[in-house]
């Protein structure tokens, strides 16, 4: 995928938010939520095991219900990649805020994970 705005099978790409090893993550519109913004995660290509890995993973956070964890709308695949889709949080990258502040207190930490 490209960073300009386009299409990933059912998502509307809005822009790039970043390049990592885990893969591409957009900002995108989830058709069916009421066309809510969505982060959008495209893998790179996974062997069969990878892709057992992650679906995996997936599901466990899932499972989970905090009112502090983004929601995930959808897991999938489409064209080959695998991808998953989850609540948009505008903020700041961590590594950005890391970047500023320098390093952050340990207790300070300890309460965002909390």
């Amino acid at each position: 995928m490209t960073d300009a705005p386009g299409a990933f099978g059912r998502y509307r790409i809005v822009r790039s938010l970043g390049r990592g090893r885990v893969g591409d993550l957009y900002l995108a519109i989830y058709p069916y939520a009421n066309y809510l913004e969505a982060a959008l995660r495209v893998l790179p290509p996974l062997s069969a095991d990878q892709r057992q890995q992650f679906e995996e993973g997936i599901r466990s956070i899932a499972g989970l219900s905090l009112s502090t964890l983004a929601s995930i709308y959808e897991v999938g695949e489409y064209e080959g990649r695998s991808f998953f889709s989850r609540e948009y949080v505008d903020g700041q990258p961590l590594s950005l805020i890391i970047a500023e502040k320098g390093r952050i207190p340990q207790r300070r930490r300890l309460g965002w994970m909390v």
